[in-house]
């Protein structure tokens, strides 16, 4: 797995959800998204995927988005997103 993060740099996350500021994505092998979480400016949860919490928690944002595995460096890694994970 690899973990990335994703901000408005890359693409407009405000046209997904209103106030999304950045994500962090965890890419499996086959460079498709296993987890999303997003966050707002002020660093706040508001989308984690797969969740029932989140309205958008059953549809990732970038599920159907494959990722070139290989080329990707990690931003974190497993524990440091599991920390995070275990917020939402």
């Amino acid at each position: 797995m690899k973990y990335i993060k994703v901000d408005n740099n890359f693409i407009d996350l405000n046209s997904f959800i209103k106030g999304l500021s950045y994500m962090f994505l965890e890419i499996n092998e086959n460079g498709l998204i296993e987890r999303e979480i997003g966050f707002n400016i002020n660093g706040g949860i508001i989308h984690a995927y797969p969740s029932d919490k989140y309205h958008f928690g059953k549809y990732g944002i970038f599920d159907l988005t494959p990722f070139k595995y290989k080329k990707l460096n990690s931003d974190l890694d497993l524990e440091d997103f599991e920390k995070i994970w275990n917020k939402t």
